[in-house]
């Protein structure tokens, strides 16, 4: 049995999972996240995230 790769339709959730995640990071470990990884399992690939000032102000509460 053949198993396609899984392509995600839309990565930017993801990315703003990881974005998100980061945040809380930096926020507990007083630590600076200036990028992360998201694994895709179906393609057996992980894809480099900018946490860019556009991202993370999608979490913005001001």
């Amino acid at each position: 049995m053949t198993v396609e790769p899984v392509v995600p339709i839309s990565a930017i959730e993801h990315f703003e999972q990881a974005c998100a995640q980061a945040l809380c990071l930096e926020e507990m470990l007083g630590v600076d996240t200036p990028h992360g990884f998201v694994w895709y399992g179906g393609l057996k690939r992980r894809v480099r995230v900018e946490f860019t000032r556009n991202l993370r102000d999608r979490f913005s509460t001001q």
